[in-house]
């Protein structure tokens, strides 16, 4: 058995941050670590972690967080509605 470690992080804050959790657990998703973030910046987290990849809904996340981490745009959620 093969272990992958996972995290996820989240521009959330109390009480929207429920939501995210029983969403998960809904579709049997388990992170190592999750960080609701409410408005703080992304960055810091990232380069601790130092992920070998990092995915976002939103384009101008992917830049914005780069720090040489490659970034992939994953085109669901209300960001990405025409």
């Amino acid at each position: 058995m093969i272990g992958v470690a996972s995290s996820a992080l989240f521009d959330l804050e109390r009480p929207s941050h429920e939501r995210a959790i029983n969403r998960l657990e809904q579709w049997g998703v388990s992170a190592s670590e999750t960080f609701f973030l409410g408005g703080m910046r992304k960055e810091r987290i990232l380069q601790v972690l130092q992920p070998p990849m990092c995915f976002d809904d939103q384009r101008t996340h992917l830049t914005a967080h780069a720090a040489g981490i490659p970034m992939a745009h994953i085109p669901f959620g209300i960001a990405n509605i025409p």
